[in-house]
């Protein structure tokens, strides 16, 4: 998933590129572009509007970041006491966050 996502970002950036002829005006607009896809991809805002949860399907960072959570959160992770999995494991070092 991550080499297409890969694929799919610079298709994107050069659609851009290729449809703007002044070069300050591309890296102005796909500045904004990536920063809108990254924001609709889901790793750095959880709770995105409803008007605009549509286009978290046009984010190629949305489709790397689910797989990765897939990779990493497919098994059980064990509780460590740190309280990083504070609500899961409730402090406790014993027992294992099972994935939802």
């Amino acid at each position: 998933y991550t080499l297409l996502s890969v694929l799919s970002g610079e298709a994107i950036g050069l659609l851009i590129g290729a449809s703007m002829y002044d070069l300050q005006k591309a890296l102005a607009v796909m500045t904004v572009f990536a920063l809108l896809l990254m924001l609709l991809g889901g790793f750095f805002v959880d709770n995105v509007p409803t008007f605009i949860s549509w286009a978290r399907y046009l984010s190629p960072f949305k489709y790397a970041f689910d797989a990765s959570q897939q990779l990493v959160f497919d098994e059980n992770i064990p509780c460590d006491g740190s309280g990083a999995l504070g609500e899961i494991c409730g402090g406790s070092d014993e027992g294992y966050a099972t994935p939802e």
